[in-house]
């Protein structure tokens, strides 16, 4: 058995990959007690090639189709053998040997059963990654201001950064995970295909009796959404991850309620950008009408 299992999902992260493959060479992996698993969503960038060419010690899963966070996450965890698993974006960079310190900050702590470490941009600024559960006020909000990023965390903007602290939920860009804790909780829940799968684990865990917490002695940097893009059909997943976690956590009442209020705001944006088109912003105005048509149809024929 490993101590430390590296799970990595790919969607075309390209050169993004390579770079966080580098990352983990030079500060944290070794041979004998760490190893790495790239699960492959059917990427067509090359970027499995590389891998192979540059890493042959990496495990690759190839899938024909593109399974989602979750699910590729889990085929990962299957395979692995750490004692502790460390779930990684591919389009983060680790600076130095702090995530080791996490790993042994966890072994002396068994009750933790998530450890997430400070996140900064790429210009060296901390991103928010201590994350409240959603309700339907914070998910109502993301709808009516879809460019404001992170309207969930800014619901509580007095957390502090600098301190290690238990918190309620952290972001699923980079968190590790002990196995005995995964054994008793589950990992992550396929009902989810994108988003929102790192905060219902979070919840999840602590409802199984372990801790999640925030490890600032240990950072790194992300880049932020290289693997998946601003594919607007993708964007859609995270109303469709809003609606699921909202049923699992308050019911079908309040999330049905959730997706009526998302299609009747898609609806009266729909009917604006129409008016729109009789003006000279044409060419602006149908593809958005078009993203929102996708989302109503979406959740117009979202299970459940």
């Amino acid at each position: 058995m490993k101590n430390l299992s590296v799970i990595i999902i790919n969607l075309n992260a390209g050169e993004y990959l390579i770079t966080c493959i580098d990352s983990i060479c030079r500060h944290i992996y070794d041979e004998a007690t760490t190893e790495v698993i790239v699960v492959d969503n059917n990427s067509e960038d090359g970027s499995i090639s590389c891998l192979k060419e540059k890493y042959p010690f990496v495990q690759i899963i190839e899938n024909k189709k593109n399974l989602g966070f979750g699910s590729a996450n889990n085929q990962g965890f299957k395979l692995s053998s750490g004692k502790y698993i460390l779930c990684l974006n591919p389009d983060t960079v680790l600076q130095d040997d702090s995530l080791l310190k996490m790993l042994k900050f966890m072994q002396i702590k068994p009750e933790i059963g998530i450890a997430a470490p400070k996140i900064l941009d790429g210009n060296e600024s901390i991103c928010t990654s201590v994350i409240k559960p959603p309700t339907f006020y914070s998910e109502a909000l993301k709808v009516l201001y879809p460019k404001k990023k992170n309207v969930r965390e800014l619901l509580s903007t007095d957390f502090d950064y600098s301190k290690p602290s238990k918190v309620e939920c952290v972001s699923g860009c980079c968190m590790m995970l002990y196995r005995e804790a995964i054994n008793k909780a589950g990992f992550f829940d396929e009902d989810f295909f994108m988003y929102a799968e790192d905060i219902e684990l979070c919840v999840r865990m602590r409802d199984n009796g372990y801790d999640v917490f925030y490890y600032p002695e240990a950072h790194i940097v992300h880049l932020g959404e290289k693997s998946t893009g601003k594919n607007y059909r993708i964007a859609i997943h995270s109303y469709i991850s809003a609606y699921v976690i909202l049923k699992k956590m308050y019911g079908f009442a309040i999330a049905y309620v959730y997706k009526i209020f998302v299609i009747i705001v898609s609806l009266v944006k729909m009917v604006i950008l129409s008016v729109c088109l009789l003006g000279k912003d044409r060419r602006k105005c149908l593809p958005g009408i078009k993203n929102h048509w996708f989302l109503v149809r979406a959740l117009v024929f979202e299970k459940g």
